[in-house]
């Protein structure tokens, strides 16, 4: 078997131009394929629960979740999609989009979501500049990457989720609350609406969080199902857009 994640910092908290990330990213299903996918897969009840056990038992349940594997836009050689906070509409928001890898890196930028490669190692997914990422990336160890990474290979799952620090401190989320992202050309909106209006959309991330805190609940991503995804976005020096 491969081994799962040979070398882990240089994997889990660090990306480089020469990975070729743009080939991978572009080869990713968009998020209608993926959802396809994962719902024609009978293993995902099964694996949910089993990761839950994998979370839980190392205390990362308030951080650390499942994202769904798919991409909206392709990257050119050398960018990295990257994770910002912006305001959108007069309404705090989560953008992302991609960015020169040394852009990135200035920016602070560091990795946010992890796909289990066919090599066994974490290779980056996206990247965010969110202060919970820094803070939460240290509390993911070695063995905790080695057990999600058997799992994920074990049920056939790391083709469509990847494992992701979800937790956000830039955008605040009350009871009852979600992401919605909204995909314009090269950038993707996400904001908190609640979760009622959510029914119709592409569930995109999976937490994990303990009953007894829902305070620190992380809530789940949802993806916009509606034709309103056209909208050219300028930003602005203010950070605005």
């Amino acid at each position: 078997m491969v081994e799962i994640l040979s070398s882990f910092r240089e994997d889990l908290g660090s990306f480089d131009p020469d990975r070729k990330y743009d080939s991978y990213h572009n080869s990713l299903p968009s998020v209608e394929e993926a959802e396809k996918e994962l719902i024609a897969s009978a293993a995902m009840e099964d694996f949910l629960e089993a990761s839950k056990k994998i979370i839980v038992k190392h205390q990362l349940e308030k951080a650390v979740g499942l994202r769904l594997i798919h991409k909206h836009f392709s990257v050119e050689a050398g960018e990295i999609m990257m994770e910002e906070f912006l305001v959108h509409g007069e309404e705090p928001a989560l953008v992302t989009h991609p960015v020169d890898t040394e852009k990135a890196k200035s920016a602070g930028a560091l990795p946010a979501s992890w796909i289990l490669s066919e090599n066994g190692n974490f290779e980056v997914f996206e990247t965010s500049t969110d202060p919970a990422i820094k803070r939460n990336i240290d509390l993911i160890n070695r063995e905790f990457l080695k057990e999600m990474g058997e799992l994920l290979r074990e049920r056939k799952m790391f083709g469509m989720l990847a494992l992701a620090i979800l937790r956000r401190d830039a955008l605040g989320v009350s009871s009852g609350q979600a992401y919605l992202e909204k995909t314009y050309p090269k950038q993707s909106i996400v904001k908190l609406r609640e979760r009622s209006e959510l029914s119709k959309h592409i569930r995109t991330s999976w937490s994990f969080s303990s009953e007894v805190d829902t305070l620190a609940c992380e809530p789940d991503a949802f993806c916009d199902r509606s034709g309103d995804t056209h909208k050219q976005i300028d930003f602005h020096n203010d950070g605005s857009i």
